[in-house]
């Protein structure tokens, strides 16, 4: 029997003998969710063959959540204000902290962003997560509570190179003002 299955762009085709079953399945089609994001929310609620992860951290003293607020990585499924995801981070995903990043690794976080999820939720600490370097550690530090920096701290300002002291030192000189 000649079978052929899908490979990427393209079709694999190969012989699988008589006296072998076999059989190529086909996924079914199937209807799209009414509401995407209620059945995230579901499934992060209730996964599958896991506890939730605020039931899995409940109580201990070495863990906090930190949740990205609308990650750069990735694109809301529809509408939602910066707030809203923050105050979602918070309050349904029992997030301790929320990251606020710029549009990809390495590019400035828009501190407007920033300023409205302080306003959002003035009690609950930030960090931003992009972007952070020498020439604007000080005006992100007035509004966060901490940053996560690595490309500024890379030779050439470039991921993948190894991190080079003098970036380091100017940076933490540029905070300390």
């Amino acid at each position: 029997m000649h079978i052929t299955i899908p490979y990427g762009d393209e079709t694999i085709g190969f012989e699988v003998p008589a006296e072998c079953p076999a059989a190529v399945l086909a996924p079914r089609p199937v209807q799209g969710a009414a509401d995407p994001r209620g059945e995230i929310r579901r499934a992060l609620d209730a996964p599958i063959g896991a506890r939730p992860l605020r039931e899995a951290v409940r109580g201990a003293r070495s863990v906090a959540i930190l949740a990205d607020v609308l990650v750069k990585h990735a694109v809301p499924l529809g509408p939602l204000t910066i707030e809203d995801a923050a105050r979602d981070a918070v309050e349904r995903r029992y997030a301790d902290a929320l990251i606020v990043t710029g549009v990809g690794t390495g590019h400035a976080t828009d501190l407007a962003d920033v300023r409205r999820v302080r306003a959002a939720l003035p009690d609950t600490p930030i960090l931003v997560g992009s972007g952070v370097d020498e020439h604007n550690v000080r005006d992100t530090f007035a509004l966060a509570d901490g940053a996560i920096i690595g490309t500024a701290f890379k030779q050439g300002g470039k991921t993948t190179n190894p991190v080079e002291l003098a970036r380091v030192r100017r940076l933490v000189a540029a905070a300390k003002g």
